[in-house]
């Protein structure tokens, strides 16, 4: 079966068990997203005959659906992303990945939760002595033993840029 096919069939059921929430095929560049203020999940249209990435493009797909259904929206402080990354999975795999046949990967689930750690890591990690240091702000944060600050980026899927104060 064509591997953009499963993906359709699978949405068409979410669309049936989920009628609140809108599904639209983005681009082949686009990222599977969960647009909270515009109910919407763009799920990302299978171009490969790999069936391994059409599994991890559904269970992606799914996460996505986990997110709309636990109201995940906006964070203020970026452990709580880590958070809702790591609810979001236990959704999948605890009711969703089965109700819908989809195989739940594990290594697919920790390449995703490893690059949110890795992105706090970097954001968190003074640019001074390399210690870790806390969040004081939405995009601030400070070390506990230089006592530098310093400001990053909001947006999670850019690089980390800091800069001193």
């Amino acid at each position: 079966m064509d591997m953009t096919c499963q993906i359709e069939e699978l949405v068409n059921r979410l669309r049936v068990d989920f009628p609140d929430l809108i599904f639209r095929r983005g681009l082949d560049q686009d990222d599977t997203k969960w647009i909270p203020d515009e109910d919407t999940i763009v799920y990302t249209k299978t171009t490969s005959t790999s069936r391994n990435n059409d599994l991890i493009n559904a269970l992606v797909l799914l996460h996505e659906l986990a997110h709309a259904s636990l109201g995940h929206s906006n964070f203020d402080i970026d452990a709580e992303l880590l958070r809702m990354e790591t609810e979001a999975w236990q959704l999948v795999e605890l009711r969703f990945a089965p109700k819908y046949g989809v195989n739940f990967i594990l290594d697919v689930v920790d390449m995703h939760i490893k690059s949110y750690r890795d992105w706090l890591s970097d954001r968190s990690m003074c640019p001074r002595c390399g210690m870790i240091g806390w969040q004081t702000a939405a995009s601030t944060y400070s070390c506990p033993s230089c006592s530098r600050s310093w400001s990053v980026g909001s947006n999670k899927f850019k690089n980390t840029y800091r800069s001193m104060k």
